[in-house]
């Protein structure tokens, strides 16, 4: 997930020196609303998740860690569902 957050930002920094606690808001980051849908956008294409809009607008994305919380919930209630379906 944080590679693909690297790669949408084009942030000049490898995997582990994205954070967990590194603000989403930083310098470093910058992040905004548009561009925020764009990394949603691009994890839901690589990683087998949807992620419906009601929860993007109660999550508190505050930092990296929060939004790798808030995929990672969306992976694992699919993952689930799909189990159940079998």
């Amino acid at each position: 997930m944080k590679q693909v957050i690297i790669s949408v930002l084009d942030l000049p920094m490898d995997v582990a020196e994205l954070g967990d606690d590194l603000s989403l808001y930083s310098n470093s980051i910058g992040l905004d609303s548009l561009t925020l849908l764009h990394i949603i956008t691009k994890l839901e294409e690589r990683i087998p998740c949807k992620i419906d809009d009601q929860a993007m607008m109660f999550a508190q994305l505050v930092d990296v860690g929060s939004l790798v919380r808030l995929v990672s919930t969306h992976v694992d209630a699919g993952t689930a569902a799909r189990g159940a379906e079998k």
